[in-house]
């Protein structure tokens, strides 16, 4: 089973969360990883390599790659190129069978193109869907926005997992964007200050989702 990993905006932790998914499950349930649209360097695909130290195996090459760091329409423009909305769909659809973690460009509102923007991709490939959210101030407006016009496209959303620094916020956040928008709330992650070391991800990967509810979403 495909799932698809939305966030409710740009560097909103969705690397890390699919890092945390494939560190944890990747050999385990043979998952694969997959960013179908990739804006800038170093790619998200390299940095999952990086931080869970899996083979190319476990990794589906990008559909569609673009040197500036933007929003996949721009980037594209920036090279006089495009993103072909039906190829791109049929080669996620392709993919439905296997267990692959799909991380989507951006926010749900990105636009692919000048017509179609991340929520077109998601409501027309049909796939469940992670939010991933911030901790601290300001996640409440941005998580119920975001899960708002998600349901009001009928996205199958399997719940909202939150990363960022440990606050004194973080909790009632986390209860609130739960008791408003009627979404599970699959767990956390907190950053500590500096940047995680590879061996120190995996590590703390090991308890991560320890009530098994993301496993579920494959099995």
């Amino acid at each position: 089973m495909a799932l698809f990993i939305a966030g409710t905006g740009t560097d909103i932790g969705k690397t890390i969360f699919s890092a945390l998914i494939m560190a944890r499950y990747g050999a385990e349930l043979g998952l694969q990883y997959h960013k179908p649209v990739q804006t800038g360097n170093p790619t998200d695909t390299a940095l999952v390599a990086g931080l869970t130290g899996l083979n190319k195996e476990f990794f589906i090459p990008e559909q569609y790659q673009f040197a500036l760091a933007a929003s996949p329409h721009f980037a594209a423009e920036a090279e006089k190129r495009s993103v072909p909305f039906d190829e791109l769909k049929n080669g996620l659809t392709a993919l439905a069978a296997r267990r692959v973690v799909v991380e989507l460009a951006g926010g749900v509102m990105v636009p692919l193109t000048r017509t179609v923007t991340n929520l077109d991709l998601m409501q027309q490939v049909g796939w469940k869907t992670v939010l991933v959210a911030a901790t601290g101030l300001g996640t409440i407006n941005h998580s119920l926005l975001t899960l708002t016009t998600m349901q009001r496209a009928q996205i199958d959303c399997a719940g909202i997992f939150s990363i960022g620094p440990e606050n004194a916020l973080y909790s009632d956040n986390a209860r609130t964007i739960a008791e408003f928008s009627g979404v599970a709330h699959l767990g956390e992650f907190f950053l500590p200050a500096k940047k995680l070391a590879s061996e120190e991800f995996r590590e703390r990967a090991r308890d991560f989702d320890p009530q098994g509810k993301i496993r579920r979403l494959f099995v």
